[in-house]
């Protein structure tokens, strides 16, 4: 069964990820449309280097393999997600970030994005990484920032749920 089309626009989010009891509306705009991609079906254990590994393929070529993942897409009228947590990657091994990458932080999330563009917001290829030692932050908390809210996406859920 083939994926949704892709949008041209890769947000990568990293580090350790934990279950919630808590869940969100996935609700976006058509224009804003989002392709949220994890590696297995909830509770499966992942490790780093499965993730290490999804990143790099997204940051050197733009896209997310159909192999890799499940895909969630957002809906207009809004589809019911669970929440995750993503924390500061601690120990985990990391993505290489191609040269040329530019870093801005995102206080809000207490994050910093590493992006293909000048900006944010000109990019199409986006690392998200908690910073050291901030408190962790949901994922409906990074979907609906302002640097990621208002336009289409291919979310790839690089989290380490091994514990």
């Amino acid at each position: 069964m083939p994926g949704p089309t892709p949008t041209g626009n890769v947000l990568i989010l990293y580090g350790h990820g934990a279950l919630t009891d808590a869940t969100f509306d996935f609700r976006r705009a058509g224009p804003a449309c989002a392709n949220l991609y994890s590696w297995t079906r909830e509770g499966i254990p992942v490790w780093d280097s499965q993730i290490q590994r999804a990143a790099d393929d997204a940051l050197a070529s733009g896209t997310i393999r159909s192999s890799y993942a499940t895909v969630n897409s957002s809906r207009i009228g809004g589809t019911t997600l669970r929440d995750y947590i993503l924390a500061w990657p601690e120990g985990l091994a990391l993505p290489a970030i191609p040269a040329g990458y530019n870093q801005t932080a995102i206080a809000a999330l207490g994050a910093t994005a590493h992006h293909n563009g000048a900006t944010v917001a000109a990019s199409t290829r986006i690392l998200l990484m908690i910073d050291d030692n901030n408190p962790p932050i949901y994922l409906s908390d990074a979907l609906n920032d302002p640097n990621f809210s208002a336009r289409p996406l291919d979310v790839l859920w690089c989290a380490c749920r091994s514990g």
